[in-house]
């Protein structure tokens, strides 16, 4: 390590070496020397930082401070040994951690998907690694917000988005509405929901059908119409229904949205 980056991690301003630690131009042998700063904020910094070694962040991941721990099991870049470990940590927000980094071996969100902290479950059910029996499983959750992760995990199968579409909470089923690996049917039939969240969501979700789209073009709720407007993938149909809205919101978001054709966003400008 040269004698500029000694003096710099050497500062004796604590602020600055709290702000230089997560930044990923360190070195090694830098982020090194950071770790064994006696303030825990600056360790914390050293524990997120993307260039942390798996080595490294192994030693920080045994810290007395529950933060730096923390940040360790959120680390992308922490071994698996390091984040099976960390999964059995008696603080719930470094399961938590760990329960949501994409890294964390298969066998470990499986067995936090079991754990009593809702936060832990919820974390296991959005973890974009999670494996479909674990997601499917979670689906039987007591937790709302465990099943509304589940319904918007783009991992999660049809099958399963599918009968979440029916569930009792309005959370849940707006998070199906929204993922775009739900089914035409499934959104054909939420887009009829009771709840304008619910058909928001549908409306502004790529893989809606077209059919779903005219229909919402005309719903009574104007951010309904909006997300319509607003949709990537929105349809002849929808667009004539919409271009000579009142609402001018809604006709600057089909000027803005490059699926409308130019003549139309022409004439919508003038």
């Amino acid at each position: 390590m040269g004698n500029d980056m000694i003096d710099l991690v050497s500062n004796r301003d604590l602020y600055f070496r709290i702000f230089i630690a997560p930044q990923p131009s360190l070195s090694i042998e830098a982020l090194m020397e950071l770790a064994r700063d006696k303030n825990p904020d600056v360790r914390v910094g050293v524990a997120t930082n993307q260039n942390a070694s798996a080595e490294l962040l192994a030693k920080l991941a045994t810290d007395k401070y529950l933060n730096v721990r923390k940040a360790v099991a959120c680390n992308r870049h922490s071994a698996a040994e390091t984040l099976s470990k960390l999964a059995t940590d008696e603080f719930s927000d470094v399961r938590q951690g760990v329960a949501g980094n994409p890294s964390s071996p298969v066998e470990v969100l499986n067995g936090l998907a079991g754990d009593d902290d809702v936060y832990v479950r919820e974390a296991v059910a959005g973890n974009p690694s999670s494996p479909v029996e674990v997601l499917n499983g979670l689906t039987g959750d007591n937790d709302v917000y465990v099943r509304e992760a589940v319904a918007g995990n783009t991992r999660t199968p049809v099958e399963t988005l599918s009968k979440l579409a029916t569930d009792e909470y309005l959370e849940v089923r707006r998070a199906v509405a929204r993922n775009q690996n739900s089914t035409a049917e499934t959104l054909s039939k939420l887009a009829t929901d009771e709840d304008s969240d619910v058909r928001e969501g549908v409306a502004g979700n790529p893989s809606a059908p077209g059919e779903a789209l005219a229909k919402l073009a005309t719903d009574e709720d104007k951010y309904v119409r909006r997300g319509v407007a607003e949709n990537p993938n929105i349809t002849p149909e929808a667009i004539a229904l919409l271009c000579f809205s009142e609402d001018t919101k809604i006709r600057q978001d089909l000027l803005k949205n490059p699926a409308v054709p130019e003549h139309i966003r022409v004439g919508l400008s003038l």
